[in-house]
């Protein structure tokens, strides 16, 4: 194969490239066809002497690890209404005002649907980071502090009573 030339090999294109001639930074589409094709036969390996019992043993010995998240906090709302789809599928008769019987659910008469609409909205929250141990040792102290103070004046104010 000449430089600069491509040619297809296992369905993978590779490109040699006169060395002298490349850019510096540039990927070398040659090694990275490689690796692509070494990554996918491991892959196939690996997943054809994993049996359900190996698996099995594998999750047991791991160990549970705190995972720290980073996500974008964000926020989703999503308005439908619902009253030209249902007077489409011939429930026009609930739209109304004369036609429309819900005795069943209510005695008023003259009872029909203006719109039938759905509200979805759902966000993530940001979590408060923990406080440090010393920040909640030092809490614990003047709470435990001021509270043993509350029961001394308790008990003083009840020795007081006749």
């Amino acid at each position: 194969m000449r430089p600069n030339e491509t040619r297809r090999r296992h369905g993978v294109a590779e490109t040699r490239r006169d060395e002298t001639r490349g850019k510096r930074g540039e990927v070398n589409t040659r090694t990275a066809a490689l690796v692509k094709r070494v990554t996918c036969n491991e892959q196939d390996l690996l997943e054809s002497s994993l049996s359900s019992a190996k698996w099995s043993e594998l999750l047991r010995s791991m160990l549970p690890n705190t995972v720290n998240l980073k996500m974008p906090v964000f926020r989703h709302r999503a308005f439908h209404n619902f009253s030209t789809i249902l007077s489409d599928l011939g429930l026009r008769q609930l739209f109304q005002k004369n036609e429309a019987d819900f005795s069943g659910i209510n005695h008023i008469k003259n009872l029909y649907l203006n719109d039938v609409v759905q509200l979805t909205e759902f966000q993530s929250c940001q979590i408060e980071k923990p406080r440090t141990p010393s920040v909640l040792s030092g809490r614990r102290r003047r709470s435990s502090a001021s509270s043993l103070g509350t029961l001394m004046e308790d008990n003083t104010a009840e020795s007081k009573l006749p």
